[in-house]
Order: structure tokens, then sequence, then C-alpha cells
């Protein structure tokens, strides 16, 4: 795992060297074995979004053809604790 987290923190450093419109990279290191109960709990939160009203939750969608909202941000605005989904989230999520 050591190895995988020094890729992206190279692959992190080289763009954050850059500038201008280069200066810009995402990655991410996700561990594969937290992922059945993170599904497992999205899956049952998802029901919950349908009261969320869209407009107070960050888009990424530039061009409002489908959907992109920040998932943690929506869930945050749901009647449920968030700690669950947000603990288990953070247990996938190696490398931010």
């Amino acid at each position: 795992m050591s190895a995988l987290k020094r890729i992206c923190r190279k692959y992190f450093d080289y763009y954050d060297k850059q500038s201008g419109l280069f200066q810009s990279a995402s990655i991410s290191l996700i561990s594969k074995h937290a992922l059945p109960d993170l599904a497992t709990t999205i899956r049952d939160l998802h029901q919950t979004l349908a009261d969320v009203n869209p407009d107070v939750v960050q888009q990424f969608n530039r061009q409002k053809q489908y959907p992109c909202y920040d998932f943690k941000d929506a869930y945050s605005h749901t009647n449920t604790d968030s700690k669950k989904w947000s603990e288990e989230l953070d247990s996938v999520i190696v490398v931010e």
C-alpha cells in the first residue's frame, strides 16, 4: 500500500508544481475491502435523497444534462445520521 501512496503523492506533486490551468489534478486511492459495507449503507440512504432540495447541494454538472452532486453534501441535508456512512466513506478513501 505504501508504494501506491507514493505514486499518488508523486502524481499530485507533479501537478502541484505546475502553474495556471496546468496546476489541476485529482487522484484518489480506494480500498476495495470496505466497498461492500459502504454500498449497502449508501443503498439504504439513497431513498432519503428524494426529500433533499437539489438547489442546496453542491453540484458538479456544468451543462445540466446529468445530475452530478457531491453525495456527502447531499446526505448531510437528509434527516438521517450521517456519521455511519461518512465513517464508511472515509475508510474506503486511502488517499484523497
